[in-house]
């Protein structure tokens, strides 16, 4: 399920690190939601490496971690986060894994291949074996080794798998915006 995110970023620095690092995922669709993005270096957000979401009756939630702090709603949001790729790549999982609920899906820590056009996850903790066999699956499409979307069709028939921007020691793959079936865990 494709989710269009928008970034009001005035900080040039890390638009073009966003940039750079989001190729491929960068597109011209209108956002179905939109933050407002600023960034503090000397600000210390919790004295947590977890990150803390709370949801409020209001349907707003709010993302906390040490590095970044946001609120929103379900149309638009606020957050700061010290000046990093890593902080922003932290804090859009967060966003994603909300809204990825929404669509009745769910990200999950895993790699996967697409062999005759339908999708393999192999999910396991780290270090056990993901991204090389993902990496050892010839002639097949490497989606992600890090981090998979995974959700149902509109008519609820099918589970679908979808890559992410956010890999692990592959370091970055193709941009593959197209979702495949659901063959095997």
């Amino acid at each position: 399920s494709k989710i269009p995110i928008g970034f009001i970023i005035k900080n040039k620095t890390m638009e073009l690190r966003i940039q750079r690092r989001y190729k491929g995922y960068i597109t011209s669709i209108s956002p179905v939601f939109q933050f407002n993005c600023s960034f503090s270096i000397a600000k210390k957000f919790s004295d947590s490496d977890e990150v803390t979401l709370t949801q409020f009756q209001d349907n707003r939630w709010h993302a906390q971690r040490n590095d970044f702090s946001g609120i929103c709603n379900l149309r638009n949001g606020i957050v700061c986060m010290r000046p990093s790729i890593y902080s922003f790549d932290a804090f859009i999982r967060v966003v994603y894994s909300v809204f990825m609920l929404k669509v009745k899906g769910i990200l999950l820590h895993s790699s996967c291949i697409v062999l005759n056009k339908k999708a393999y996850v192999f999910i396991g903790p780290s270090g056990s074996g993901k991204t090389t066999v993902a990496g050892n699956a010839k002639g097949s499409l490497v989606l992600n080794d890090e981090i998979c979307a995974i959700f149902k069709d509109s008519n609820k028939k099918r589970v679908y798998v979808r890559g992410t921007p956010f890999w692990g020691e592959m370091g970055t793959g193709p941009v593959i915006n197209n979702s495949y079936p659901l063959q095997g865990l």
